[in-house]
This record gives C-alpha cells, structure tokens and sequence, in this order.
C-alpha cells in the first residue's frame, strides 16, 4: 500500500490532463498511488488516462464503477471511497504540480500530526495562478497566511484551502461522512470539518501552478466549480 493516494477527477480534460498526469509522476516523493475517475467524459479523456494506467501500472489506478456524479465534489467524494493510504491528496486535472509539491505536504503533514497526535489534519499550501501555457501571471494565493485567516468563523464565511492544495490523513477522511447535496464544494466541506474537529495548517509556499483557462469552472475570481470532474 502506497504512504499517499493522489484523486484526480477528470471530466473532458483532453487538453491538460497529460501534463498534469506527468507532474504527478515527476514528482520527488514517488511512494503514492494515482487514482483517476472520470465522469463520463465525451473527449478523449479515458484513452489518456487509460495510457498512462498501462503504461505505469505500478502507479496509476483507474476507477471503472459506472456511476454517474455530474459535479466534481460528488466525483471526488466517490474517490474517497477508493482511498487506502495514511495520506491523501485531490488532483484537478489541468494544473500543474512542482517536482516536490507532495514531500512539502508530507513533511507539514507529519510535523502537524506529531503536535496533534490522533488528531485530523489537513495542510494545504499555495498556488501560483498561471495563464493556459503555464505561464506566470503574477498572482498568488493563500501564500503564507495568518492563523486567523483559515479559523473555523473565518472559513464559514470564505474558505481559503484550495482542494488542489490539500493533503489531509486517515483520521480525517475516514470521518467526513459521505457525499450530500448540502455539500457545495469538497475542499470548503473538509476544511470546516478539520478547522472545527482537528486541525489545519498552511503550507507559506505555492507550489501548484493554477491554471486558468477558457474552460475553467471554478478558479481565480470564479465561484463555481471547476474543470476537475463535471460541472
């Protein structure tokens, strides 16, 4: 069993899923396990991902259970129940990771856990906001902020742990329940539930690209949610 189950829920990703993917496998912490669901996807989606799963079958799981979600917080919730590993982190399909994005995570993830034994626990870290071919932007996200800013009252009002960015332990997943419609977005639902039973922690490094792109559903000024799983 892999240390980290990475979820990645795709849903007409042709054009970005490859890169991502390759960020994933590129990475310096390599102890993890790629499990990709897609949600029906009317692109060539399935035939990437259905690549890389022969060609790294070792690292890369595909889920086949021909259920229907139609948004990416139902698609990600069916992930969870996939999930085997201490660790785990959410992919979107069109970002961009950098090569020691999961050892970071980890590395937060342990020293937290150390403080907080028995505790659940979510990190996440910051992003670089980025144009469709990667290019910089100049803008950052949710880079090094104050405690206050991820409290429970502040997170009821806003959250502000990007789903990309997250990586959260055993104890967490294993205790949010399952999917409801009441649940707007999954990265909101799991820091409300670690900020108000556990603990969460920010990671003062961006080290996802974020892209944003015309096909965007949710990211850098948007609301709704985006390009992982179906909108």
């Amino acid at each position: 069993m892999a240390e980290v189950d990475i979820l990645l829920a795709s849903y007409n990703g042709e054009k970005f899923i490859a890169e991502q993917i390759e960020s994933i496998l590129a990475q310096t912490f390599q102890d993890f396990r790629l499990i990709i669901r897609d949600d029906g996807s009317t692109d060539n989606t399935p035939a990437i991902i259905e690549e890389y799963a022969a060609k790294y079958p070792d690292k890369v799981e595909i889920v086949h259970d021909y259920i229907e979600c139609h948004n990416a917080t139902k698609n990600f919730f069916q992930l969870l129940t996939y999930a085997r590993a201490n660790y785990v982190m959410f992919s979107d399909q069109d970002d961009y990771w950098l090569p020691y994005k999961v050892q970071i995570s980890l590395d937060y993830m342990k020293s937290a856990e150390l403080k907080n034994p028995g505790k659940p626990v979510l990190v996440f870290t910051g992003l670089e906001v980025v144009d469709a071919g990667l290019k910089s932007m100049n803008r950052f996200m949710a880079l090094g902020l104050p405690q206050d800013r991820y409290s429970l009252p502040a997170l009821l009002l806003a959250n502000c742990a990007s789903g990309c960015t997250e990586i959260f332990n055993r104890r967490l997943y294993e205790n949010i329940g399952s999917y409801s419609q009441s649940i707007n977005i999954h990265d909101h639902w799991l820091a409300l539930y670690a900020s108000a039973c556990g603990v969460i922690r920010n990671v003062p490094m961006a080290l996802i690209l974020y892209r944003q792109h015309e096909d965007n559903l949710i990211g850098a000024g948007k609301d709704s949610q985006r390009g992982a799983g179906r909108g």
